[in-house]
């Protein structure tokens, strides 16, 4: 065994003495399942899921709370096809879903397991995960992947995801009112962004969270007001 293995689990046992649930990719995990295009009635509780593997570039996350976002529910209904609705190309990507699903774009928790090329020092932090993933195994993505869409989500015990866009985390918040930040936020800055929001300028934000979390800190380094 290497140096680096030999540090790397010696810092995982460190780290998840810690943790509620011991992260082994041997057992099974449970999760919500979405095994198709439909209400959601068909989301299906399960216990025999396989846990994910962190590979070249990744963190393996124990998720503690995961919000129920919109992007969630269009996702389950097909909504972003660009045919009405069709199955073929109702991913973010256009392409379509690979099923069964676990969805959950708003993931929060604690890193359990580090791949390679990743620190040990990464074991245990506290983390919201990016809903978008630039790459994969340390490749770059030729598409967005979006978390709970083209990769598994975080309606399940454990997530797996670049370890580059697992932002650790240190707040006062519980970890169910983090929960729904992640993706809240990207969209509330993304409108601000695109809008070009200057000093002096005042935007209007329809979203109740743009406006009590996000209409203000973003807003501060362009000096507007939403």
């Amino acid at each position: 065994m290497s140096s680096w293995s030999r540090t790397v689990m010696a810092a995982r046992q460190g780290a998840l003495f810690h943790c509620k649930n011991r992260y082994d990719p041997a057992r099974k995990m449970y999760g919500v399942v979405l095994p198709g295009h439909d209400v959601a009635e068909l989301l299906q509780w399960h216990d025999d899921l396989n846990a994910p593997v962190a590979g070249k570039g990744d963190v393996v996350v124990r998720v503690s709370a995961d919000g129920v976002n919109n992007t969630d529910i269009s996702t389950r209904t097909g909504w972003y096809s660009n045919s009405g609705g069709a199955a073929h190309d109702a991913g973010w990507t256009g392409e379509p879903l690979t099923f069964p699903r676990i969805e959950g774009i708003d993931g929060c928790g604690h890193i359990a397991a580090v791949g390679e090329d990743v620190g040990p020092a990464r074991f245990g932090k506290h983390i919201l995960i990016k809903p978008c993933q630039r790459e994969a195994r340390s490749e770059t993505l030729k598409s967005l992947w979006y978390i709970g869409s083209e990769c598994g989500g975080g309606f399940a015990r454990f997530i797996r995801a670049e370890s580059r866009h697992a932002y650790t985390v240190d707040s006062d918040l519980t970890d169910v009112e983090l929960a729904w930040l992640a993706c809240s936020y990207s969209t509330a800055e993304n409108v601000l962004t695109r809008a070009g929001v200057r000093t002096g300028q005042n935007r209007f934000d329809h979203r109740r969270v743009g406006r009590d979390w996000f209409g203000h800190r973003p807003t501060g380094p362009r000096g507007g007001h939403v």
